[in-house]
């Protein structure tokens, strides 16, 4: 009857405003810590739930936490910290040796750029970060999980240059930010389903990192440890080299300072792998070095160098192709 569905139209509206109301009210109140989150809610609660991340359905409290903190969650252990499976959740839980009961004291979602540039998503106490876990496996997996380093060299073999790029990027902004890559094979996790490889555990010690970005991720990546074939080393400089030299045509923007594309560094460490010889070294060195010249007029207009730019582009990709491969 048209009466009934007039009074279900009201309420409906009514039911509808009040819900808008409610939820506006929640999210401008000083109950919500961390909106950050696109599908996350940090909200803090009496007695034992400190902490509710609440992403979908799935609910995270401290009383979840304490569940989840058992051996066979463990997901990594190092000389500052040990880092947990958060069960149920798409996140893992750092608990600092020095302090491990830190998480229970109170809520602080305020992350350092520091702690967002390691995955942190919230913050419990003063050291205690709950992070986005990363799945895959480091260069040194854990025995339980049955998976050798050998395999995982086969993972990262079926890596495209695009994965590597992707860690390139990752390591140039975490640098921005004051956090630095330690050319560990314990901080790459390999995602062999992904295709990709991501870099975890930052360090805010910069002398303790190698600050050549490409020598870095190969030293990391493709130094001969007694597990790697020749092949295997010369594909992964093939690789990293090709995930960056695009960046030096024209009109191509770097995604790093051009003094950042340490070449020569990298390509020492090649050859210092006996992957190259010094003649062929050179050559490599003399024409990268020319295109960051030719890269460092373009951004400041010249414009007649864009030809010989193409020209040495296509050179590297050339040597590359026969050298490293």
């Amino acid at each position: 009857p048209p009466n009934n569905l007039i009074d279900f139209w009201h309420n409906f509206k009514f039911i509808s405003s009040f819900s808008k109301l409610l939820i506006s009210s929640i999210l401008n109140s000083d109950v919500v810590t961390n909106t950050s989150l696109i599908f996350s809610i940090l909200i803090p609660t009496p007695v034992s739930s400190t902490l509710i991340i609440r992403r979908h359905t799935s609910y995270l409290t401290i009383d979840s936490i304490d569940n989840s903190i058992k051996p066979e969650n463990l997901l990594g252990r190092g000389g500052e910290a040990s880092v947990y499976k958060l069960e149920d959740t798409d996140y893992c839980v750092r608990i600092p040796i020095d302090a491990p009961d830190d998480y229970k004291k109170s809520i602080r979602s305020e992350l350092t750029d520091f702690e967002k540039v390691n995955h942190g998503v919230a913050k419990l106490g003063e050291k205690t970060i709950i992070m986005k876990r990363i799945d895959g496996y480091s260069m040194f997996p854990r025995k339980d999980t049955g998976v050798t380093r050998a395999m995982v060299h086969s993972m990262i073999d079926d890596m495209p240059s695009s994965a590597y790029r992707n860690v390139i990027m990752q390591i140039a902004n975490a640098r921005e930010k004051g956090a630095y890559f330690d050319s560990s094979g314990a901080n790459v996790i390999v995602n062999p389903v992904n295709k990709t490889m991501t870099v975890i555990d930052f360090t805010a010690c910069e002398e303790c990192a190698n600050s050549r970005i490409l020598k870095s991720l190969f030293i990391t990546l493709g130094m001969n440890d007694g597990i790697l074939t020749k092949t295997q080393q010369k594909d992964r400089a093939n690789k990293i080299l090709s995930a960056v030299i695009d960046d030096f045509l024209p009109g191509k923007k770097p995604f790093m300072r051009i003094s950042d594309y340490s070449f020569s560094d990298f390509i020492y460490a090649v050859r210092n792998q006996g992957l190259i010889s010094k003649a062929y070294g050179d050559v490599f060195i003399n024409s990268l070095n020319e295109l960051k010249e030719l890269k460092y007029m373009s951004t400041r207009g010249v414009r007649d160098c864009e030809n010989q730019m193409i020209f040495l582009v296509k050179k590297v990709k050339s040597l590359t192709r026969q050298l490293l491969t």
